[in-house]
């Protein structure tokens, strides 16, 4: 398969860094419960900080190297490999979702519809949809000033595109804003001040975070 061959190509080229999560932690962590699933793993960096929260955790990735990266670090958790836009698991049997840095890297938009009517298929009702993604006009320009690469960034949504999107599936969509710009020197708390007030200007933030409510019960074809 082409498109997974071009992800796994791409793995030593694209860094998975958990300093990206960093501003949108507290919110994810609140949201977390129960049975979860997170899609698009990758290396399972994130995992030591969900795992604590729910009942129990599932890992699912398309690229092999990432899975066996993840389950080294993870033993405990179940790692799946799979495509996100046709999941091997029934109807309305996770309380939460996650897919964080995920939707971008699927090969066009037509995919991203099918993920997310994946989501939803598999989400209880009342359960909690977590997704994060760049925003694309602000990170192209960061990568442009930080020399960066990713190659595999297929199908990346501006804020209006990204809020549109989620709104056609899912009910209470609230999205916040991930500034970036001073990731490296988050620790300090004048930034972290800085940072409360410059993440509510969502559309000129160079990351996005929504938290979706699946109020519907899940009607199959």
């Amino acid at each position: 398969m082409k498109y997974r061959a071009e992800l796994e190509k791409a793995v030593c080229i694209e860094r998975v860094r958990i300093s990206k999560y960093q501003e949108f932690m507290e919110v994810i962590l609140e949201n977390l419960d129960g049975m979860c699933i997170d899609i698009g793993c990758g290396p399972g960096l994130r995992m030591k900080f969900f795992k604590p929260l729910v009942k129990k955790l599932i890992g699912v990735d398309i690229s092999k190297h990432r899975l066996k990266e993840a389950k080294n670090s993870n033993p405990d958790v179940v790692f799946i490999m799979c495509d996100a836009r046709e999941l091997p698991f029934k109807n309305e049997i996770f309380d939460t979702v996650l897919s964080l840095e995920m939707i971008e890297h699927l090969p066009d938009y037509l995919s991203q519809e099918l993920f997310l009517q994946e989501v939803k298929r598999i989400l209880k009702p009342g359960g909690k949809f977590i997704v994060s993604t760049p925003n694309a006009p602000i990170f192209k320009l960061y990568c442009i000033l930080m020399k960066e690469r990713y190659p595999t960034h297929f199908s990346e949504l501006n804020y209006f595109q990204f809020r549109i999107r989620l709104k056609n599936h899912f009910e209470d969509v609230k999205i916040y804003g991930q500034f970036g710009w001073l990731s490296p020197v988050y620790k300090f708390k004048i930034v972290k001040k800085v940072h409360r007030y410059l993440n509510k200007l969502s559309p000129l933030c160079k990351g996005l975070l929504a938290v979706c409510r699946n109020g519907e019960k899940y009607i199959g074809d």
